[in-house]
């Protein structure tokens, strides 16, 4: 008997000529019995043929909306498999439904074959289903067991053994209870890299750089015995202890992310039953190449050259050091002389002289009270020159009681030849602002010995002082002979007096403006009233510190 998608035909076993055909339907599956009796499946109906005449199969109603395309008898059950949905069992007048929701592995059945009087192996698109009839009870048995494909066209019992074909190959098993006694070796299947699937080859080992170093290797262990008994023990080291791992895993996939450059080794034992099956054991061993900047070699080239950078850098650094250190020495003499020669043309001989002609004169006329006054203020403008003299800068009071007394003693010396008017802003904080010390005195006494001294009648000397965006404004006027006038008579004295005040000033803001970035503005003026020298005015324009 022959089922074709032009029916079922009997054919002549020795000539192969078609005798009759028994239905011209579609046939799906068809079971011959011991007693010659045909069961086959059409659509809409499971059919038996016997001594010449067709008759449905007395379920045939129940299993009309299904496509059944295997049929296997053991004893007086009848075991019916669908394509989609699933199996169904045919007992006396029971029937029994299996499909995934029961347990078994897919509901498309390919074949279905009997072990014994209480087992069959249902073959099905994913996996192998062994199901005791007595409990309705299923193991699935697929490819983590060691068949070559999940997908099974086929099975037959031949002798005690059991032959499964798939799409991938041929299975053997032993038919003793569905299980192996000699055990093959961990197969590793593939390993997945970063970006692309590497297959592992007979060798077991293979080697990536260091972009590739998040690493996943799939395995298997050709068994079969049922997958909740199967599990394994890795052991994954390298060539150092931080990267060693071991541990038991139910998974066939190890995953190992970040790995650094170096040699490693993967060796994965199959455990059944908790069983641990040594001779199984498979090794892998893999490297990870170090990238160019990551070699050895290369670092130690880098250190060398980041150690002779940090040497230069250092030998510059202390060079520069050593260079500006000599240099704030030699600005630090300059500054010295400069104030030296400052407190000397402050304090010259001629200016003593006459203060102390003057306290004398007062005694002689037995005006002890002026000449007791004279003196304080002379002793006081002394402290003042000694404490400017001891740092480079003094608060403008400070400044300002030093002008003060010298103009006070230059009056009484002069018998009040000329008038003092100093106006200080309101917005000036004369305990705050600091300016550079003996910087406004000498530009007094060139007022008052070169301007006011040879002016006939009395004179006028004005100092006013006022902040404006983040400057201290100092200006210095009189109303004496003019410089050009005050320059002839100087230019015929022959031994008197030569100032030098103007002029070391000069030299000392230079200096000052240089070490410490403060800008100091001088500007002198003529001062003219219908084309007549009628003074002088000095302004000086100080930065303050921020």
């Amino acid at each position: 008997f022959a089922g074709t998608i032009k029916g079922v035909q009997r054919i002549d076993r020795n000539t192969g000529k078609v005798l009759d055909t028994i239905s011209r339907n579609r046939s799906f599956a068809g079971l011959a019995m011991e007693d010659g009796t045909i069961m086959y499946s059409e659509k809409g109906a499971i059919n038996i043929y016997s001594n010449g005449e067709t008759e449905k199969y007395t379920h045939s109603d129940k299993l009309k909306d299904y496509r059944v395309v295997e049929i296997e008898k053991i004893g007086e059950t009848f075991i019916f498999g669908t394509e989609g949905d699933g199996l169904f069992i045919v007992s006396n007048d029971s029937i029994i439904e299996l499909n995934t929701e029961s347990g078994l592995s897919s509901n498309f059945v390919t074949s279905i074959c009997e072990i014994n009087n209480n087992n069959v192996l249902i073959g099905t698109r994913f996996g192998m289903n062994e199901i005791d009839l007595n409990s309705y009870s299923i193991n699935i048995i697929s490819k983590r067991n060691g068949l070559p494909s999940d997908y099974i066209n086929d099975i037959k019992e031949i002798i005690n053994k059991i032959y499964v074909t798939t799409d991938n190959g041929l299975a053997i098993i032993n038919n003793l209870g569905i299980q192996v006694n000699n055990y093959n070796k961990v197969i590793f299947e593939e390993v997945q890299l970063t970006d692309s699937t590497l297959l592992v080859t007979t060798e077991n080992y293979f080697e990536v750089d260091n972009r590739h170093n998040n690493i996943s290797v799939q395995y298997s262990f050709p068994v079969f015995t049922d997958a909740n008994d199967l599990k394994y023990s890795y052991k994954f080291y390298g060539e150092d202890k931080e990267s060693e791992l071991a541990s038991t895993t139910n998974e066939d996939i190890l995953q190992f992310v970040s790995l650094k450059p170096g040699n490693y080794s993967l060796s994965v034992t199959p455990l059944i039953k908790s069983q641990l099956i040594s001779e199984s054991t498979a090794t892998m061993s893999f490297a990870i190449i170090p990238l160019w900047y990551q070699k050895t070699s290369v670092q130690i080239i880098a250190l060398i050259a980041a150690l002779l950078l940090l040497a230069f850098l250092i030998y510059h650094f202390l060079n520069r050091a050593s260079k500006k250190h000599k240099e704030q020495l030699e600005l630090n003499k300059k500054i010295f002389k400069l104030e030296m020669d400052g407190l000397k043309a402050q304090m010259n001989p001629h200016f003593t002289y006459n203060v102390l002609n003057a306290v004398q004169n007062l005694v002689l006329k037995k005006d002890s009270k002026q000449a007791y006054n004279y003196i304080t203020k002379f002793s006081r403008l002394m402290r003042n020159y000694l404490d400017s003299t001891r740092s480079n800068f003094i608060k403008l009071s400070e400044e300002i009681e030093l002008i003060s007394n010298y103009v006070q003693l230059e009056q009484l010396r002069l018998d009040n030849k000329f008038d003092f008017e100093l106006n200080v802003a309101d917005n000036v904080n004369l305990e705050n602002i600091t300016i550079p010390s003996m910087i406004v005195q000498p530009f007094i006494e060139n007022a008052i010995h070169h301007g006011l001294l040879h002016k006939d009648g009395k004179g006028k000397l004005k100092v006013g002082i006022e902040q404006q965006n983040g400057t201290l404004q100092i200006a210095i006027s009189d109303d004496g002979i003019g410089r050009e006038k005050a320059g002839i008579i100087n230019s015929n004295k022959t031994k008197m007096h030569k100032s030098y005040g103007v002029k070391i000033i000069k030299e000392r803001i230079a200096l000052f403006e240089e070490y410490y970035k403060r800008k100091i503005e001088i500007i002198i003026k003529d001062l003219n009233e219908n084309n007549v020298p009628s003074g002088t005015n000095v302004h000086l324009t100080i930065g303050l510190r921020k």
